[in-house]
């Protein structure tokens, strides 16, 4: 190995540890409930260098439309899963809303034009943490089906994505069942 291969890997390496301080317990492939999204994030990483610190060249800098859905996917059914039996009024109007952002306004416009043709076809439930699952891994089903990829069984959506694991002590708490009451005032 040459004096600057040496210096580019203790360089990367360098960059590695500032990125896994910087994003603490998220960056640790299999930190404690975390494992999917981190060794996600940390692929991508790996993947693309890190563009912000100088290391990567332009072309390893983008996402593709396959790191963009799993992402996606990972945040939707998290949402779904930490939304509460009972929402609010607000809260439902919010889901959905969101649900409708994304048909509008999701980076790939290819993407956005199925997934708004499907919530057309299928409109949101978000009456409940359940029919709001449900509702989500039903169309995740049929995007998986128009790219060819397996169904998946509904009935072991929390096996697959579960709830947040975080601290409830915390003062603004994980789950918008505990921030319900702040948003009814």
């Amino acid at each position: 190995m040459s004096a600057s291969e040496a210096r580019e890997r203790a360089s990367a390496r360098e960059r590695a540890s500032a990125r896994e301080r910087r994003l603490g317990a998220w960056a640790r492939p299999g930190a404690r409930g975390r494992g999917r999204l981190a060794s996600t994030t940390t692929r991508a990483f790996a993947r693309r260098g890190n563009e912000n610190e100088g290391g990567g060249d332009a072309s390893s800098s983008t996402t593709t439309k396959e790191d963009l859905g799993r992402a996606t996917w990972t945040f939707l059914h998290t949402f779904a899963a930490q939304y509460p039996d009972e929402p609010t009024r607000r809260q439902e109007r919010d889901a959905k809303e969101l649900i409708m952002i994304l048909t509008r306004m999701y980076p790939c416009g290819e993407c956005a034009e199925h997934f708004a043709e499907i919530v057309r076809a299928h409109p949101p439930d978000c009456s409940s943490g359940l029919a709001l699952q449900r509702w989500m891994c039903a169309v995740h089903n049929q995007v998986n089906a128009s790219l060819g990829k397996p169904w998946f069984d509904c009935a072991k959506v929390d096996e697959r994505w579960s709830k947040l694991d975080c601290d409830e002590e915390d003062s603004t708490g994980c789950s918008l069942a505990g921030r319900r009451a702040k948003m009814m005032r």
